[in-house]
């Protein structure tokens, strides 16, 4: 048995798949995972993490702990990944104790109350790819690593075909609007994502390889490609995902209430809406977007960050904004949901979604058509995926960097269509139907002798 550690950054998107890659590992070896010191509590809070979970964490003391990175853009979130967890985790990896050398302790202060220390030895380090300027040090000490993906892996395939030849062009943000193709050079990108990516490229040839939160149902082409690309030669790939507690771990008050608000509606009634915690709506869209729930008169749930609700009309805040009251409540609009919980409740008739890749791959899981919403990186690759696969509807001119307002009368028209309003009677929903083959597929990946269940275990046999 190894002792493995699991190091994360503070963004939920990557947080909590590599907490559960913690958790299907730690039936064989041993975990730990290694996070900023300030997301502990909050991970508690959550119910990330339970008393029943074998792995422990540990916190890293690196800054994270003075900031509130949910109210940051994308770009400030990724400024402060760079300046405070990289170099926290490079403190912690030249510090750490490793089996090839027993005698190095010098290890951090004391632990806070919520995190424990990396007291034994370390054998393998499983590390976010964007702690890529880190890593380096641990070829350094001889301690295998392996980098963790929490994108698709087409995403990861561009990045390997990333070269000194790419061509760039101004600005700081790129979104990807197609899957990538492999048969044609990389379409030009901005000097800095340039940089970043040739970075974490060379990185890829000092790992013993990668871990993707994806399966390759979902992506069986472009994970072949993968396999076959030069820079993997000797390198293993275990698409292990998806990577979410398909149970409702949740116990708390708040989620218990929310559950409770869920099972009065009826089955395939609720429109859930959320953007992840880095881009949000402009505040037209806000308005059009909370008109277009209401005017469907089906039920609503709404994950909405606290900084935004104060760009809600007044009237909207007083009546669906945490009401104190949720009995005859027909929306709502909450800081915080649990998704995994809603979207598995079969109450859920539409995700209105950014199509971040967890939300993607979420939405697949639980067989939920989607609508649309993507706002940058790769969110519209994700959303054009689903859209190949028949259970959703892509909203045009939706990025950041084209801001058109999509009007209410569309949004409601397109909820109504993805929810099968107006059909025939005997006349099945498309989109429920795709939907629910892909739920099955994802399904039988994580079952028993599936892809996914087989590739974790080919992780863990490595080190046995």
């Amino acid at each position: 048995m190894k002792h493995f550690l699991v190091v994360a950054i503070p963004p939920y998107g990557h947080l909590i798949p590599l907490l559960e890659l913690a958790r299907r590992l730690a039936p064989f070896h041993r975990v730990t995972v290694a996070v900023s010191q300030g997301e502990v509590p909050e991970i508690t809070r959550r119910g990330l993490v339970s008393q029943t979970d074998s792995f422990a964490l540990f916190g890293i003391e690196d800054g994270y702990a003075l900031l509130d990175h949910e109210k940051d853009s994308f770009d400030v979130v990724l400024k402060k990944v760079h300046a405070l967890a990289v170099p926290g985790a490079d403190a912690l990896f030249r510090a750490m104790p490793i089996q090839q050398a027993i005698t190095d302790t010098r290890l951090h202060e004391a632990p806070r109350q919520g995190t424990v220390t990396v007291l034994d030895p370390v054998d393998v380090v499983i590390a976010d790819l964007f702690l890529a300027a880190a890593l380096p040090v641990l070829r350094e000490r001889g301690v295998p690593f392996h980098l963790f993906n929490a994108a698709s892996c087409n995403l990861i395939y561009a990045l390997l075909h990333v070269s000194e030849d790419t061509p760039t062009t101004e600005g700081k943000r790129s979104t990807f609007r197609e899957p990538f193709d492999a048969t044609g050079p990389l379409k030009p990108m901005p000097a800095i994502q340039k940089a970043l990516w040739l970075a974490r490229r060379k990185v890829v040839a000092l790992s013993e390889g990668l871990i993707a939160n994806s399966a390759f149902e979902l992506e069986p082409r472009v994970i072949q490609a993968l396999r076959q690309h030069p820079d993997m030669a000797g390198r293993s790939l275990h698409c292990v995902g998806p990577l979410f507690s398909w149970g409702l771990r949740e116990s708390s008050a708040e989620v218990a209430k929310i559950r409770a608000w869920l099972d009065r509606q009826p089955s395939q009634s609720v429109i859930y809406v959320s953007f992840g915690t880095m881009f949000a709506p402009t505040t037209e869209d806000l308005q059009e977007i909370v008109e277009a729930l209401k005017g469907t008169g089906r039920p609503f749930i709404w994950s909405l960050r606290s900084t935004e609700h104060n760009r809600l009309p007044e009237h909207i805040r007083g009546e669906l904004v945490e009401p104190p009251d949720w009995s005859d409540v027909k929306g709502l609009i909450l800081e915080w949901v649990p998704q995994n919980l809603v979207l598995q409740h079969p109450s859920i008739s539409v995700f209105v979604s950014h199509c971040g890749w967890n939300s993607t791959m979420e939405s697949v899981a639980s067989g939920v058509p989607v609508i649309a919403w993507p706002m940058g990186v790769d969110q519209r690759m994700n959303a054009l995926d689903l859209v190949e696969k028949g259970m959703a509807v892509l909203l045009e001119g939706t990025s950041v960097t084209t801001r058109i307002t999509v009007p209410q009368d569309k949004l409601r028209e397109i909820i109504d269509q993805v929810a099968g309003a107006g059909l025939p009677e005997g006349t099945a929903n498309s989109f429920r139907e795709a939907a629910e083959t892909w739920k099955e597929k994802f399904r039988v990946a994580t079952s028993l002798n599936g892809s996914s269940h087989e590739a974790l275990l080919g992780l863990v046999r490595l080190y046995q």
